[in-house]
């Protein structure tokens, strides 16, 4: 989209990355294979993470917290 012509809304400075677009309803589950290393996310609205998995339980939760709330992870 070029710039010339465009109108801004609204400014927002931030040290952390937050994705604007939420789904509602979107629940994202953290999960594991059984004696598996990584911790992957998985959302019932079919989004797609990148990176696709993470070494900690800690890592995924943060991810997951920049697109839902606490009370919708599972």
């Amino acid at each position: 989209m070029p710039f010339e012509g465009a109108i801004i809304l609204e400014t927002i400075e931030s040290r952390k990355l937050i994705w604007p677009e939420q789904f509602d309803g979107e629940i994202i589950t953290i999960s594991r294979w059984p004696e598996g290393k990584h911790y992957y996310l998985c959302s019932n609205k079919q989004r797609i993470f990148v990176p696709d998995k993470y070494r900690t339980f800690e890592a995924a939760y943060e991810v997951a917290l920049c697109y839902v709330p606490d009370e919708r992870i599972k």
